[in-house]
This record gives C-alpha cells, sequence and structure tokens, in this order.
C-alpha cells in the first residue's frame, strides 16, 4: 500500500515537473518569436519613402561652365535647418554629376553685393534684380546660371503609441510615431531672366521602439532619402 502511494505521489511530480518544462519551453518559444515579430515589424517601419513632385514652367539646360548657387531660405522658423538641407541637396547632386560647379551662397551675395541681400522669393525679385546692367554683367563673369532657393522641414508625430513601459528593471513593449520631411526646391534662370520651375520632395516613414529591457530606436532617414531624390531629380531637371 505504501508503494502505490509513493509510486502515485513520484508520478504526479513528475507530471508537475513534465508540465513546468513544457510552460518554460513554450515561454521561451513564444518569447523569442515575439522578439522576432518586434524586429521584422522594426525594420519595415524603419524605412523611409518618398515621392518628387515636378512644375516646370520653361526648358532648362546646361552650357559649359555653367554654375549652380543654392540658397537656404533665411525666412520662417525652419532658417537654421535649410543650412543643412542645401549642404545636404549640395552633395546630393554631386553624387549624380560628380563635375557640377557651385558657387557658394555667401561668396554669390558678397560678390553682387549691395544688390542682393536675400534670394529672389518672387519673378518680381528677380526681374529688379536682373533689371541692373551691372548685376546682368558681374552674374556673367561669375558662371552663374542657376539660383535655387531651398526650403523644407520635418514634422513629428507627437502622440506616440503604446504600450510601452519602463521601470527599475528595463522596458518592455512597443511604441510608434510617424514622421515626414517635405523640401521645396524654386529654381531661377539667370540667363533666361525667369522662374524654370519647382521641386517638391517628400518623404515620410514611421520610427519604431520595440524594448525588452533595451529598447531599441529604429528611426527612418527621412531628410535623408528626402536630400537624396531632391538632388537626382534636379540633375535630371536642370539638364532638360
Amino acid at each position: 500500500m505504501k508503494a502505490v502511494v509513493f509510486l502515485g505521489v513520484s508520478g504526479r511530480i513528475y507530471e508537475a515537473l513534465l508540465w513546468q518544462g513544457a510552460m518554460k519551453r513554450n515561454l521561451s518559444y513564444n518569447l523569442l518569436s515575439t522578439m522576432l515579430a518586434l524586429a521584422l515589424l522594426s525594420l519595415a517601419c524603419g524605412c523611409a519613402t518618398s515621392k518628387v513632385e515636378i512644375s516646370r514652367v520653361t526648358a532648362t539646360g546646361f552650357a559649359s561652365g555653367d554654375s549652380i548657387v543654392i540658397f537656404p531660405d533665411g525666412m520662417g522658423a525652419n532658417s537654421i535647418e535649410n543650412v543643412r538641407f542645401a549642404k545636404c541637396v549640395a552633395k546630393a547632386i554631386l553624387n549624380n554629376k560628380p563635375d557640377q560647379r557651385f558657387f557658394a551662397a555667401d561668396v554669390f551675395k558678397d560678390a553682387l553685393f549691395p544688390w542682393l541681400e536675400t534670394a529672389p522669393n518672387t519673378p518680381d525679385d528677380l526681374n529688379m534684380l536682373l533689371a541692373r546692367p551691372l548685376v546682368q554683367d558681374r552674374i556673367s563673369e561669375l558662371g552663374v546660371r542657376y539660383i535655387i532657393v531651398l526650403a523644407g522641414g520635418t514634422k513629428v508625430d507627437s502622440s506616440w503609441k503604446r504600450p510601452f513601459f519602463c521601470g527599475y528593471s528595463g522596458c518592455l513593449g512597443l511604441t510608434w510615431w510617424d514622421r515626414k520631411t517635405n523640401l521645396l526646391a524654386i529654381v531661377w534662370d539667370m540667363k533666361a531672366g525667369n522662374k524654370a520651375g519647382e521641386l517638391t520632395a517628400t518623404s515620410s516613414g514611421t520610427a519604431v521602439v520595440p524594448a525588452f529591457v533595451i529598447p531599441i530606436p529604429f528611426i527612418p532617414l527621412t531628410e535623408t532619402t528626402a536630400c537624396s531624390d531632391l538632388g537626382r531629380h534636379l540633375v535630371e531637371f536642370l539638364a532638360q
């Protein structure tokens, strides 16, 4: 009788151990599956997509020695950010047209002082500038064919999606938010004396931060994507 009882107790203990081991394996499998799903979701959402819209006014083209001046828009709250965008777009243009000549905006302004303090924003601004014979002669000497006025900015959705929890032991959960970058390039043709057109680059993506103890952010590079696409399309636009 005692042997039977002992065997019965031992069987239940063995059964409990088997159940505990199965639960641990299931927990590990579920945890691994969850982390893999979070990683795949993060990689998918951490990328940026973009599109470029082109509005052409007149035909363009390049002659030997033609230069470009990129003016960051100095007006508004994004004036400092526009300087960074201007450098980024210039680099993108060189990546697609390594032999392209540039004139620094500050150097160009100094060369046309006191007639040019800010980049032209309207056709009237350009006509007033080019109405001066001395300005036309100076621009011709410098070999500047196009002035590109660049403006833009990035908007970030401040409403984070949850669940996401952090405590003394670390963080757990998943959060994400949207971000969008818009860049506008207005192209002025100094030789023709008119506006050649506008190009608008829009790049958007979803930032994702999965966390299992340590948060791992995946932020889409919307600024880099918009700059790269805008520079490539500017090269194609000016060549036609």
